[in-house]
């Protein structure tokens, strides 16, 4: 039962309606306008209130421009086409390449046309002939971006390729770091993000990414992925710093909406009905149009919106008295994660532990690699994927078995480091390998031999620090080819939490070299060096980790026993929160403080298979009065 300690406000209100969350956190989906004729893929750009829909399936497309109420038709291409991308307005845009039945492949049409706000203008071809590709929704028709992109299903051909536009010509510029196609692309021609996508590899497609690389104006960075790996991701609405992506395949069609803050991507208010190949409007994550998509093509819009500024908006620590309801309510509690708990997830096919780093990806899209079963007895090479209902034995095994190891990326791009291999027994190895979504490949080594391992970052950009035996302090970074010694950690510990980028990342907890061995030490990594901070509550070692630098979350682990203790970390100070179900340590933990997965781990009397999901989500208390 709630109680009133439980909320620490200091004055209660009286009002007649309850106050709502502001800003992205209270973002709804609503029906808009229906299109006058059904349409899927082709290109979407504008704002709301001011959209565009040209080109698309069925084929040939009628254009429609939308002005928040509803839709009418307006001048067609000279060249019709599908899966073409458009950034621009109602009186200014372009659009450029996509497919027309008339051309093999199909996809290999490079025609371009420029929006005056009364007719289309055939200017420079795309240098590339693609489809599918992504667009930054926001330039203009005189300075925008195209990246990546394919051509064809019967032989594929993917790109990374990127292609400025000036108004006049198309330039080829610096390529992706990761080649795929179905992407989303918001932002201008000099600061732009790529988001999600696949490789296609034949008519069945093939891996699909969670990857989100920047634009600076001269070359792309990989930065934090999305919680949800998808394709087919023509929705999307933002700027680089601001925005939002909805819809696509997982493969099949989903309703996920993610937030982008300039840092990471939060999942929101799902789309009502979900859809991909979806079309997408709008200039930031405040307000934004979908619209059409789907194998069938549809006529239904949605509108995005937040939580009007004037209204009275939900804060941690309020109290009031709904006059209307007559009832007392509260918003929140300690920590800023007023409900927060943990719920099975499916099972791992080979129960393990030491997972310890050797598992990556997000709730819903994660993967485990090597690590002790007690079933071979011994060390499995067995890499499962996880896609937030059921695990995935897939055909590719690491080629140096290994438990304790570390890893970074995603469900179709990683690296597995370190790690207890039997002939290194008992310092560790210097192993690194590469997994392309296919196959591992080994590549270069560590510079420091070591097991339980901290790791951060993305597999072009990762981190690792500490280790043992013996106990390290060594910190190196990967940039996709090599690893470089960087400044140590202050305390010299092995399997510690860790999470975070290769720029700002935590070491939580941990073994020590002193009794009783456990420790409650915190460091935070700024790129540069290593700062203590706030400790956490509960001394553990062994236990994993989840989030970012500024929001994150530890559980499990031994003190011994072995706990379930759960901590969230928001950026200042660390409060304890739900525990998971079952205690264990030597566990595997990745994903976000919103939404973390617990992976497999040692417990009485073994290893276990077990996956548990954290859940958090603000929440409004409503107390029994008499």
């Amino acid at each position: 039962m709630a109680t009133l300690k439980d909320i620490k406000g200091d004055q209660i209100r009286y009002l007649d309606e309850d106050p709502v969350v502001q800003g992205i956190a209270g973002g709804t989906w609503s029906s808009g306008g229906n299109l006058n004729a059904a349409t899927s893929e082709g290109g979407g750009s504008g704002t709301q209130t001011d959209a565009l829909n040209v080109g698309g399936t069925p084929y040939p497309q009628t254009n429609e421009k939308y002005n928040g109420t509803a839709w009418t038709t307006f001048t067609n291409l000279n060249t019709q086409r599908t899966k073409n991308s458009l950034t621009g307005t109602s009186t200014s845009a372009i659009t450029a390449a996509g497919s027309t039945p008339a051309t093999p492949g199909p996809g290999n049409v490079n025609v371009c046309e420029s929006w005056n706000g009364s007719a289309w203008t055939e200017v420079a071809d795309l240098n590339t002939p693609r489809y599918h590709y992504g667009m930054s929704a926001s330039g203009t028709n005189t300075a925008t971006i195209t990246f990546g992109g394919a051509n064809g299903l019967t032989a594929p051909v993917n790109y990374a390729q990127t292609e400025s536009w000036n108004g006049t010509a198309w330039t080829e510029v610096n390529d992706m770091n990761t080649t795929r196609t179905g992407l989303a692309g918001m932002g201008i021609s000099t600061s732009a993000l790529g988001v999600g996508g696949w490789l296609i590899t034949g008519p069945t497609g093939g891996p699909i990414y969670a990857n989100t690389e920047s634009w600076n104006g001269t070359s792309w960075s990989e930065v934090n992925d999305l919680n949800s790996g998808r394709t087919n991701l023509a929705g999307s609405s933002g700027t680089a710093t601001d925005g939002i992506v909805f819809g696509g395949s997982l493969p099949g069609a989903t309703a996920i909406t993610e937030y982008w803050n300039g840092t990471s991507w939060t999942e929101v208010a799902d789309l009502a009905t979900a859809q991909n190949q979806i079309k997408g409007a709008g200039s930031g994550s405040s307000s934004a149009l979908a619209w059409g998509g789907g194998s069938a093509p549809q006529t239904a819009s949605q509108e995005w919106t937040t939580a009007p500024t004037n209204s009275l908006a939900l804060q941690e620590g309020m109290m009031w008295f709904n006059s209307t309801s007559q009832t007392l309510k509260g918003y929140g509690t300690a920590a800023g994660i007023p409900a927060a708990t943990w719920a099975s997830g499916g099972n791992l096919n080979t129960a393990r532990d030491g997972v310890i780093g050797g598992s990556t990806g997000t709730q819903d899209a994660a993967l485990v690699m090597s690590a002790w079963s007690p079933a071979l007895p011994g060390i499995t090479t067995a890499t499962e994927s996880y896609d937030g209902l059921v695990w995935t034995t897939l055909p590719a095994t690491v080629n140096q078995g290994r438990r304790d190891g570390g890893s970074t990326g995603t469900t179709t791009s990683a690296i597995f480091f370190n790690g207890r291999h039997p002939t290194s027994y008992p310092t560790g190895s210097a192993f690194t390998e590469s997994y392309n979504g296919t196959s591992w490949t080994e590549v270069n080594d560590t510079n420091v031999s070591t097991l339980r391992v901290g790791r951060a970052g993305t597999v072009s950009a990762a981190l690792k620090f500490g280790g043992g035996p013996p106990y390290q302090v060594a910190t190196e970074t990967w940039d996709g080819t090599s690893w470089t010694s960087v400044n140590n950690m202050n305390t010299a510990r092995t399997g510690m939490g860790s999470t975070g980028l290769q720029t700002a990342a935590l070491s939580i907890a941990g073994e020590i070299s002193t009794p009783p061995y456990r420790t409650t030490i915190v460091e935070s990594w700024d790129g540069t060096s290593w700062t203590e901070i706030s400790d956490i509550n509960t001394a553990r070692n062994f236990n994993a980790a989840s989030g970012t630098q500024s929001s994150a979350l530890t559980f499990g682990g031994n003190i011994p026993p072995y706990t379930g203790i759960t901590e969230y970390w928001n950026g200042s100070s660390w409060t304890e929160i739900n525990d998971m179900s079952t205690g264990r340590g030597e566990l595997g933990g990745t994903g976000s403080s919103s939404a973390g997965l617990a992976i497999a781990g040692n417990t009485t009397p073994g290893a276990v298979a077990l996956t548990e999901e954290f859940t958090a989500t603000a929440a409004v208390t409503t107390f029994t009065t008499s």
